[in-house]
């Protein structure tokens, strides 16, 4: 499992709502792709399901699926807030 401090003046959160401030989607699944640690080809599938305020720690853990695809969760304090199928580039060679 790899941990990720989220900081509390990440740029995402200007504007994103002011008052209300919650990480983008698409940053939460950049997250993911940093912490894969292999050439990524790009998501088969991602679900949010709870938000991720200023200060939390996301918590990103892979399995297999099966050569190219692995599954993915994010969890917030033990909470999911995002899963997922992210694939690899495969050598076709």
């Amino acid at each position: 499992m790899i941990s990720i401090d989220i900081p509390v003046d990440h740029p995402a959160f200007n504007g994103h709502f002011p008052g209300h401030p919650i990480l983008p989607g698409v940053c939460i699944l950049n997250y993911v792709a940093a912490a894969f640690n292999k050439p990524c080809q790009g998501f088969r599938s991602a679900k949010f399901l709870k938000v991720v305020r200023p200060g939390e720690t996301l918590q990103i853990a892979f399995g297999d699926i099966n050569r190219s695809a692995y599954s993915f969760t994010v969890k917030v304090a033990g909470n999911v807030v995002c899963e997922g199928q992210i694939v690899s580039v495969t050598d076709n060679a």
